[in-house]
């Protein structure tokens, strides 16, 4: 019985394919970018670079003050694909290459559910565009663990991993040059490209846009991670970011902030291209804009009031506090630039985006944002949680001694636990109070969170994600409900499939 029960529960975590409303989705990732550089999100620093294509979506649309990412770039994208949190799928920190297999750090399972594969299965065109970074890649045999089809992509266009390694140039190059790779389904052809990355996935997202309807278009850019990659002057309003040469790593404090800032802009500038296109239809088509984590930890970038050990990769507000507008198709007039103060997670983009296209999911980690679409003050969360862990891979170990670190926080307090420290730490903070965590309080001030955080400290052995069952598992399954007296619940879940 209990086989009967977890089988029923990883059919019904898949979406039905209800009737789909053909609504097209486009969502934006900005990597390393915090809050505190764009405007609408932090009025009181007087230097952000300019941002007024995403201001002028946030006026038509609503944006989220308290979206929780990542600290990290991979484990925000396979939750956000996947609709759970790493300890269902496994990438519990960033993945990266290596020869020795016994140091790989493992990306998502090929075949497991995603957005993509949910919405292809629906009928959607499926397209990813940029930066990936949740499949594994062996170095040693120079190739990656699958295709990006394997998500459920049927293009792709971009980089399986970020820029640092294959971008190349110098501080002091007049060019810079960096691979490609296209996968239409028959496998990856990879090229040099010299175009500046975020115009180069820019005018990907416009082909994407173009094409047959509906679409899904990924559009994750490398803007602004590192390595700090000058922008095309006409694209941002720096004067001479980088001294000169293209990539701004020469150590200097002023350069790199002023090309991380350039970068920033740019970024910006190329959104406004796409959301300003003619073919671009609001009326259609919703997009949302986010980020995955905080301000990079390079003290060259960081400003005040942010500091040094309290940005990415750290699980404080300054790695975890993401921006995510949205504006389009979905968004009604009354949500026009307002402010949502409810709580969002990135594993909730995925059952915010089957609602949108008219599919249901129960997906376990994922809720819904629709009803703050519809109503800025109302309420889809009443916590939040978050985790990293090494080394990546299912299945995850919830105790073991590198499962790092996780946290917790409702609409006011915050418990952080490290087990990385040496003794363990444990910490609660006042949000509201103290939104930088300067000063940690007593830690009965989180005992509510306490039980939360332990009741998503789960064993994910039972519950992982897993690939869409055939109508030969379904109709298995319909046996097994048989016996259980629960053929007319199987009998209702094949005529939504």
């Amino acid at each position: 019985m209990r086989h009967v029960l977890v089988l029923a529960a990883l059919l019904f975590a898949y979406p039905a394919q209800a009737q789909v409303n053909h609504h097209n989705i486009v969502l934006v990732i900005l990597d390393d970018i915090s809050t505190q550089n764009i405007d609408i999100y932090n009025t009181s620093v007087t230097n952000d670079p300019p941002t007024p294509n995403i201001d002028a979506l946030a006026a038509v649309g609503i944006r989220f003050n308290n979206f929780w990412v990542y600290p990290a770039c991979s484990p925000f994208r396979a939750s956000l694909l996947t609709g759970t949190y790493p300890q269902r799928h496994g990438v519990g920190a960033n993945v990266t290459t290596s020869v020795a297999n016994s140091s790989r750090s493992e990306g998502l399972v090929a075949g497991v559910t995603t957005i993509a594969s949910a919405l292809h299965d629906a009928g959607y065109r499926t397209e990813a565009l940029g930066k990936m970074h949740v499949i594994g890649y062996d170095t040693a045999q120079n190739v990656a663990d699958f295709t990006v089809a394997s998500l459920g992509f049927d293009t792709f266009k971009g980089q399986i991993a970020g820029l640092g390694s294959s971008l190349f140039g110098n501080g002091s190059g007049t060019s810079v040059s960096y691979e490609k790779c296209t996968d239409t389904g028959s496998g990856a052809t990879c090229a040099e490209e010299t175009d500046y990355h975020t115009t180069d996935i820019i005018d990907d997202a416009i082909t994407c846009i173009q094409g047959t309807e509906p679409f899904f278009c990924y559009v994750a850019l490398h803007a602004a991670h590192k390595p700090f990659h000058k922008p095309t002057d006409s694209l941002h309003s720096y004067e001479n970011p980088g001294l000169g040469g293209l990539i701004c790593t020469d150590g200097s404090s002023s350069d790199e902030l002023a090309c991380y800032k350039a970068m920033i802009e740019a970024a910006d500038t190329e959104i406004g291209r796409l959301v300003n296109h003619a073919d671009f239809d609001t009326t259609d088509t919703t997009i949302c804009v986010m980020s995955d984590n905080g301000t990079p930890e390079d003290t060259n970038v960081i400003e005040s009031p942010e500091v040094t050990g309290k940005v990415k990769n750290q699980l404080f507000e300054g790695g975890l506090d993401g921006i995510l507008v949205c504006s389009g198709k979905g968004v009604p007039p009354q949500s026009y630039n307002t402010a949502a103060s409810g709580l969002a997670n990135s594993t909730d983009i995925f059952a915010t985006v089957m609602e949108l296209a008219g599919l249901s999911t129960t997906a376990l980690d994922s809720v819904s944002l629709v009803p703050i679409f519809e109503d800025s003050t109302a309420t889809v969360r009443t916590e939040l949680y978050v985790e990293l862990f090494r080394p990546t891979g299912l299945p995850a170990a919830p105790n073991d001694s590198l499962r790092n670190e996780r946290a917790v926080r409702g609409p006011q307090y915050k418990m952080k636990q490290d087990f990385d420290a040496n003794p363990d730490t444990e910490e609660c903070y006042d949000l509201d109070a103290d939104p930088t965590e300067a000063s940690p309080i007593a830690v009965s001030n989180c005992e509510h969170l306490r039980a939360t955080l332990e009741q998503f400290a789960l064993d994910p052995s039972a519950t992982q994600s897993i690939p869409a069952l055939s109508v030969w598992g379904v109709l298995l399954l319909e046996v097994l409900l048989l016996g259980s007296g629960l053929l007319a619940l199987a009998a209702a879940r094949r005529w939504a499939l």
